[in-house]
């Protein structure tokens, strides 16, 4: 990742900036309270990668295109899949 040293400051913050949302998503589909915000955080890392496949492309750094791709295919599987496929019920409150 010798591409990360030749980055200004602000950028390293936006791309640091996903991972509390990605952390934040687990807990909220095992735990069954807001388990919508698991699709939200699988699309917001789709395009992530997909911004930092095109970046990649800039630089020419076509052997990192293909992991950027992966992870943004699997983020949208699981994002397909809780919103269609399995969606995960919310917890009923009690009164």
């Amino acid at each position: 990742m010798s591409w990360m040293y030749e980055l200004s400051a602000p950028i390293h913050v936006i791309s640091g900036t996903p991972d509390p949302g990605r952390a934040g998503a687990h807990p909220s589909a095992a735990t069954r309270i807001r388990p919508r915000l698991t699709v939200y955080a699988a699309l917001g890392l789709v395009a992530v990668m997909i911004l930092a496949a095109l970046f990649h492309v800039q630089r020419g750094e076509f052997q990192n295109i293909i992991m950027n791709l992966m992870v943004a295919g699997l983020a949208g599987f699981v994002a397909y899949g809780r919103s269609r496929l399995a969606p995960i019920a919310e917890k009923q409150r009690s009164a």
